[in-house]
């Protein structure tokens, strides 16, 4: 079983845009993937990560700018 103190730290960056996130990704085959996904998800999964809940994300999903 593997020790928890071999793994190597994630750097901690803040994340405020799609752009940023894209930018965060190392595997290539992710990210090319991430390329073609539809913009809106990327921003609704961008919110995700900044902790807003579903009920506050469905409110604005029409509003999310493309």
């Amino acid at each position: 079983m593997s020790n928890h103190g071999d793994m190597i730290p994630l750097k901690q960056t803040e994340i405020h845009a799609v752009a940023d996130l894209l930018d965060e990704i190392e595997n290539e085959n992710l990210y090319r993937a991430l390329l073609v996904v539809y913009k809106r998800t990327l921003q609704i999964v961008l919110l995700k990560m900044q902790v807003y809940s579903a009920k506050e994300i469905a409110p604005l999903k029409a509003s999310i700018s493309l």
